[in-house]
Order: structure tokens, then C-alpha cells, then sequence
């Protein structure tokens, strides 16, 4: 018979073993519900429709009530000095959206064809180079897949539109030192500016949209230039848009003119 010891040595084990099963199973599931996610955001992203119609939290900094003061609004950036932003950028380029993106690093890498460089080295116009847009996509437990902004773009910031034409501001996408990319010629991203990404024709179709209770599409805030708080932060955009313009010597928008 066993004796006592004998018999508590064997529930130990057995429970032992009990937890190592259940462990595993947990590591398994976790496993697949990452494997899942990855594979319904890449889903999303390389099927246009799909993206399209994907809802688009354009304001996600304005959901708390901290971020009711003053100090933390959109407006606040609206005013920012459009001169550093000439100077300071490295890349300047007019270009159109040729439609192609995919989802990477939390953000959409997104292919435009230059049509005119108006500063840089290394670029000329009818080359492709990717912008990487800073967009991410959220799954919350219990609710549909969403797309927001993200970065410093912590709102208003809506997404490229397939065959719009844009002015834009770039600098080189850094990668490691030890990371010896070949595509790290042709990848950039925006400057950390709210008007890094401006229209520069009608194709984009609305201009600048003020926030509202409606939800929209990404599609849908494709359409608009950039989503403001107020009615005075799109007459602000509007004109520190065109002083830009006028300053880079691109031919001003219709909206504007």
C-alpha cells in the first residue's frame, strides 16, 4: 500500500502536470488569437473595399474629458510656423497617390509618384516612393476592427485618397544602424507638422471637415483634407494652407482661391 507521503508526491505531480497542460493550451490560444488578428489586419488592409469601409476614429485625442482643455485641442497645432516646416524639411514633393498600400509597423505604407520635387536630393519626379501614413488599426475586445490616427497625429489626420495630388513633407524613415535596408532610399515619412500633408486639387472633394457626432469611413475621411474641432480652426487652416502654398510656389487650391 502506499503510504501517505507516496500518495501526496502523486497529487503534486498530477497537479503539477494539470498547470503545465493548462499553459500550454493558454500559450496555444494566445498563439492563434495573434495568428488571427495579424491575418484580419493584413485582410483589411490589402482589400480595398474592405479598408474602405473600415470606421475611422478621426478624433480618438478628444474622447476624454482631459483632453477638453485648450492646451491639448488640434487648434493649437493649426497655428504652428510654417516656415520651419519649409526649412527644416528635407524633402519636398508634389505628388498623387497611385492607390497601393499595405500595413506595416502600425502604419499604412502608402505609394506616391512624384511629380515635382521642389526640394531634395536622390529624388526626381516620376519616381515611386513610399510614405508610411500614421494610421493604425484597433481591435477592442467585442467591437469591429477601426482605424485611427496615430503619433502625433493624434487627430485629424485622414488618409491619402487614390489618384489625389498632395504637397508634402517628408523626411527619410529611420531604421537602425544595424538593419542594412535596401529599400531605405525610397521610404519616408511625414514631418511632425500639421501641415505635412496638404491637397493641392479638387480630387480630394471636401476640403476640411469639421468634427461631429457622424461616424465616417476611412473612405469617407479620405474625401476631406483633415478633420478639425471647430468651424474657427478650418478658417485657420485654410490660411496658414495658403500662405504655405504661395510660399512653396504651388498653385493654390480652388477652395482657396
Amino acid at each position: 500500500m502506499k503510504d501517505d507521503a507516496t500518495r501526496e508526491l502523486e497529487g503534486e505531480a498530477k497537479v503539477s502536470l494539470l498547470l503545465r497542460c493548462l499553459w500550454f493550451a493558454l500559450l496555444i490560444f494566445c498563439v492563434l488569437v495573434g495568428i488571427y488578428t495579424r491575418l484580419s489586419y493584413t485582410d483589411i488592409a490589402t482589400n480595398p473595399t474592405r479598408f474602405a469601409t473600415t470606421p475611422y476614429n478621426y478624433l480618438p485625442a478628444h474622447t476624454t474629458d482631459q483632453n477638453l482643455e485648450p492646451e491639448s485641442k488640434r487648434a493649437t497645432d493649426l497655428d504652428a510656423d510654417i516656415d520651419a516646416l519649409i526649412s527644416q524639411s528635407p524633402i519636398i514633393i508634389e505628388c498623387v497617390f497611385e492607390g497601393n498600400r499595405r500595413y506595416l509597423y502600425q502604419s499604412f505604407p502608402s505609394d506616391v509618384r512624384i511629380l515635382t520635387r521642389l526640394k531634395g536630393d536622390g529624388i526626381q519626379a516620376g519616381q515611386i516612393m513610399q510614405i508610411f501614413e500614421p494610421v493604425q488599426l484597433v481591435n477592442e475586445a467585442g467591437k469591429a476592427h477601426y482605424a485611427t490616427p496615430s503619433g502625433m497625429y493624434d487627430c485629424g489626420y485622414t488618409m491619402m485618397k487614390e489618384g489625389a495630388k498632395y504637397l508634402v513633407f517628408l523626411s527619410a524613415k529611420e531604421y537602425p544602424a544595424e538593419e542594412n535596408r535596401i529599400d531605405k532610399h525610397t521610404e519616408y515619412v511625414f514631418q511632425e507638422h500639421p501641415y505635412a500633408k496638404i491637397s493641392i486639387g479638387t480630387d480630394t472633394g471636401g476640403g476640411v471637415y469639421v468634427a461631429s457626432d457622424e461616424q465616417m469611413t476611412v473612405g469617407e475621411a479620405s474625401t476631406y483634407e483633415i478633420v478639425v474641432s471647430t468651424s474657427e480652426d478650418a478658417k485657420l487652416f485654410d490660411i496658414k494652407k495658403k500662405m504655405l502654398l504661395e510660399a512653396t510656389r504651388v498653385t493654390a487650391d480652388p477652395f482657396l482661391q
